[in-house]
């Protein structure tokens, strides 16, 4: 294959930020050099932690990366999650991302941002966890000031409280201001559920309106698309025993349509997220649809040819498990949650002492010397280890909360938890209502999936997709990537390289960006009891392949908000068009700006409109190809 200049690279990421004013952004040239081939259209290479320093501690995580301009210099930063210990801000510097400014530090659900009050600055809303409904929270505010630096606002009080869960901007009349839905699981005292629209009063403060529809059984995961292409952003909320459409009238009027829209496919059950994809080019939204059970059960996992045991436990589920080990007890990637942290060892309960924080990985080397013999009777809750001579070793977990770990060279196999297919779903959108197309996806994936990023990762002018799998937590685990056919079928790429190395860990949340600006689309997807990410994709702009993108602002008049915008454009007699909305994440919303569109042979764009959700728009023409060009 070939490869960009890195000197490009750093001229096409930094322009923007220097020619802000401009209508059109002058890029660079994108003139590939020789490298050696490669055997995929497009291979991917992780970026070592140099790129984005997420570190290399495994952690629990919420959802997927939020992408948004936080400082409005034109480059994509990143807001993630580890779920429980901290919320980070990564600012994008050119290619390369800086050290994390941490927001919080707390129990940290569902993430938004965007300029809800038009001060020309993006504001951080965040939903809270509710500690298992003993202290429900409030959302809370931050701001983004000059100089990159954030700013707490205030606790917003005026809220419902609540278990927070998802939380999405949403323009639900199209007048410029921007309501806010959060979701949550339902308190003791919420009967009609937790599904809450706000909307901006004079002052600029976010008040109750009403309650929205509910799914059944944790369905407080949610997704807004404009399924019947009216301009007016509808509703998805699902995650447990099936799917609810609710149709958006306008003026703050929300219909629960399920039953027209999705028919028989709404008791589609555990669903993980909702991505949309114009797979076929026609205009509209249709839905890819991953599926994953909550983890909610013990599992285990046996892997033969590496001699490694894996276990998974949730609240209460005490578990024992006699292990044959030769030689020393090494357990890799103990997760352990609040309230018990506690590791004992032998006949003494000599309780472990660890260097490392509580909300990340532990591992533990034991001798058999140091571990002989075991407890008459447990008395603490915690994980127990002793060794019982003969080369066999017990493990007690006993706690209230889940744990998961990793022990090596086992040698007697104690057998794998049979994990339910639930494979992935496509929904072709059919004037409004949702038909099942799953067939166009091959039988490539019959597994547990958590998540999924769509893109043009080939640049040919068709949406693909990379899937996360749930995974073996005994393994590595080697991701789906979904090559799009001209809209009639997908075909699997099996040499991709989206590959994640750590054990102990599953699948979460994903999204895509153009990090670098070198014109093909990358991947950041996150580990549950992991790490994130991020890969760069190899992709070339040469003969065959070429690309365009655009870097939208506000809108001209009224400086409206890039939400919902939509981008189309006309290039060798083909159209293509592209919203800026929420991507895949189930909880979470992004306001990435960076629009892409790959042009495959075409060399020439006749014509780009951006339309923005109030009417406005600006047409664009006769546009030069292998660059960004900001639109405002």
């Amino acid at each position: 294959m070939k490869t960009i200049s890195k000197a490009c690279h750093k001229v096409a990421s930094y322009s923007l930020a220097i020619v802000l004013s401009a209508y059109l952004l002058s890029g660079c040239s994108l003139n590939p050099i020789d490298v050696n081939d490669d055997k995929s259209p497009a291979q991917f290479e992780p970026m070592n932690r140099d790129i984005l320093p997420t570190g290399e501690r495994y952690r629990r995580k919420w959802d997927g990366p939020v992408v948004v301009d936080l400082d409005q210099d034109g480059l994509q930063d990143l807001i993630l999650t580890d779920h429980g210990n901290e919320l980070n801000v990564y600012w994008n510097l050119g290619g390369r991302y800086s050290q994390p400014t941490t927001l919080l530090t707390r129990d940290i659900h569902g993430v938004v941002a965007a300029d809800y009050d038009k001060d020309g600055k993006i504001e951080i809303v965040i939903a809270q966890g509710g500690g298992d409904g003993k202290n429900p929270k409030f959302p809370l505010l931050f701001e983004v000031n000059e100089g990159r630096k954030i700013l707490k606002q205030n606790d917003m009080k005026h809220f419902e409280f609540t278990r927070g869960r998802a939380i999405n901007f949403i323009d639900a009349d199209n007048d410029g201001t921007l309501e806010l839905i959060t979701t949550g699981f339902p308190l003791k005292s919420q009967k009609a559920g937790a599904n809450h629209l706000y909307k901006l009063d004079n002052n600029e403060q976010y008040q109750f309106v009403k309650l929205l529809p509910q799914a059944k059984w944790l369905g407080y995961r949610l997704q807004t698309v404009d399924y019947n292409n009216d301009g007016f952003k509808d509703l998805l909320f699902y995650g447990g025993a099936d799917i609810v459409a609710v149709t958006n009238k306008g003026k703050l009027d929300f219909v629960d349509d399920t039953k027209d829209v999705l028919g028989a496919l709404n008791q589609t059950n555990h669903v993980s997220s909702i991505n949309e994809i114009d797979f076929d080019n026609d205009g509209d939204d249709d839905l890819f649809i991953t599926r994953a059970e909550h983890q909610f059960s013990r599992q285990q996992f046996y892997d033969a040819s590496s001699k490694r045991f894996a276990f998974f436990t949730f609240k209460k589920q005490k578990q024992q498990f006699d292990l044959s080990i030769i030689g020393n007890f090494e357990l890799k990637n103990l997760q352990m949650a609040y309230p018990d942290f506690d590791v004992f060892v032998g006949k003494s309960m000599r309780k472990l002492e660890f260097e490392s924080d509580r909300h990340s990985h532990k591992d533990v080397t034991l001798t058999q010397q140091q571990a002989t013999g075991w407890p008459s009777k447990p008395t603490k809750k915690g994980i127990y280890i002793g060794y019982l001579g003969d080369n066999t070793w017990r493990l007690l977990v006993d706690t209230r909360a889940r744990n998961a770990g990793v022990i090596l060279n086992v040698e007697n196999n104690l057998g794998s938890t049979t994990i339910a297919p639930y494979p992935p779903k496509l929904f072709e959108n059919k004037g409004g209502r949702f038909v099942d197309a799953s067939d166009k996806l091959g039988n490539a994936i019959n597994e547990q999936t958590t998540s999924s990023a769509v893109a043009d990762f080939n640049n040919d002018g068709w949406p693909d997709m990379v899937v996360i799998k749930y995974g073996n937590m005994a393994t590595k685990n080697k991701q789906f990537l979904l090559f799009n056919d001209k809209g009639i079928k997908f075909t699997t790429s099996e040499v991709h390289n989206i590959v994640s190395d750590e054990i102990g860990a599953t699948g979460n949340g994903a999204n895509v960006l153009d990090y670098d600006k070198d014109g093909d689309i990358d991947l950041l997807y996150a580990n549950e009891r992991g790490l994130w990410h991020l890969f760069s994709n190899n992709l070339v702009q040469g003969q065959s392949t070429h690309f365009i993108g655009f870097v939208v602002g506000q809108s001209p008049a009224k400086k409206i908000d890039q939400l919902d915008a939509k981008v189309t454009i006309w290039a060798c007699n083909q159209m293509q068009q592209t919203t800026i909305s929420n991507g895949g994440n189930a909880f979470s919303q992004s306001l990435n700006n960076q629009v892409h569109f790959g042009l495959g042979e075409c060399k020439s764009v006749q014509k780009v409109r951006v339309k923005w959700r109030n009417g406005e728009q600006t047409e664009l023409h006769n546009l030069t190809v292998n660059q960004y060009h900001l639109v405002k």
